[in-house]
């Protein structure tokens, strides 16, 4: 981990001083709520074949993190780890990187309609459709789904502590 950086990152690519890169527009994907293990490794896999530039990983640590399914890709792209979706926010727009959400409903809209902004940086975050909660809850979170999101974060930190006091209760016993 970088000092002064909440982020961990995998390996990086390097460009390998082409200038011509510079000037590209980058592509990134946005990695968040995905119900099966094994859905991470393939998306990494597809990314890497995509020339995707960045993974970026919501909700979940390096540690807790598996490839499985990658088939060692993982280690060809650079992948960032975000506490919540409001960090990955805060850190696309401090980037000036547009985020799109991609999910098929009635409402959708071929993305050949909808041409993306030329030359600026674009991150894509793709629904899951085993969830009830739609992209809309992730980019624009209600305060009910707020409460909700920070009450289960305290409820894991609190069982956390209680489960480590536990532990000391019974290293007493030994001794």
């Amino acid at each position: 981990m970088k000092k002064g950086n909440n982020f961990e990152t995998d390996k990086e690519r390097e460009d390998g001083g082409n200038n011509d890169n510079m000037n590209k527009s980058k592509m990134y994907v946005v990695i968040y709520n995905i119900g099966k293990k094994k859905n991470i490794g393939n998306i990494v896999r597809s990314c890497v074949a995509f020339n995707v530039s960045e993974i970026f990983v919501v909700g979940r640590n390096k540690k807790e993190t598996s490839f499985f399914g990658s088939m060692g890709t993982h280690g060809y792209i650079k992948i960032r780890y975000f506490i919540n979706m409001i960090e990955l926010k805060q850190y696309l727009n401090n980037n000036n990187t547009l985020l799109y959400g991609c999910e098929i409903t009635n409402q959708s809209i071929p993305i050949t309609e909808q041409p993306f902004v030329k030359n600026k940086d674009t991150a894509f975050l793709f629904g899951n459709e085993e969830q009830e909660n739609k992209l809309n809850n992730y980019l624009n979170p209600s305060e009910d789904l707020m409460k909700e999101i920070d009450d289960k974060r305290i409820m894991r930190v609190r069982k956390k502590t209680e489960n480590k006091l536990a532990n000391l209760d019974n290293l007493e016993f030994l001794f």
